[in-house]
């Protein structure tokens, strides 16, 4: 058994995905999160997302875990920000796991709203960490970038 059916029960639904190579399981998910803290104003152990200049509040518990209501966000956003389907994206979840996904956008939308339900904070940044995709426990989703 590898470490991503032992690790990631939980994303059983992408096994096809990452069998093909699309989705890359990462064992430590500590420099994604230093990146997200050096890039990212803090406020109690998360992004204080108000500090922020250029972010957008998608979702605001008005759908809780509303699977629909996530993906059309999700698609809405990068559509708006013109983020590329083939820009890879890392995942990672606040308290959940030590390891992090890799894939590519287009994969990441496909699934966006089992992967950000599945666990309390997930985190989405691209490689070069200047924008942020965050699902809170609190069904908030915000989008903000790095430094603004």
């Amino acid at each position: 058994m590898n470490n991503f059916t032992r690790d990631w029960e939980d994303f059983e639904f992408l096994t096809e995905d990452y069998d093909k190579g699309i989705v890359k399981y990462i064992e430590d998910n500590k420099p994604f999160f230093e990146r997200i803290i050096n890039s990212f104003p803090l406020g109690f152990h998360r992004i204080d997302w108000d500090r922020l200049t250029h972010m957008e509040i998608l979702i605001k518990q008005s759908y809780p875990n509303n699977k629909e209501e996530i993906e059309k966000s999700v698609k809405w956003i990068f559509f708006k920000e013109k983020i590329k389907d083939e820009t890879d994206v890392i995942i990672c979840f606040d308290g959940y796991t030590k390891g992090a996904l890799l894939m590519p956008v287009k994969t990441f939308v496909e699934h966006c709203s089992e992967i950000l339900t599945t666990t309390q904070h997930s985190y989405v940044i691209p490689s070069i960490g200047n924008w942020c995709l965050n699902y809170t426990m609190e069904d908030y989703l915000y989008f903000g970038y790095a430094g603004q």
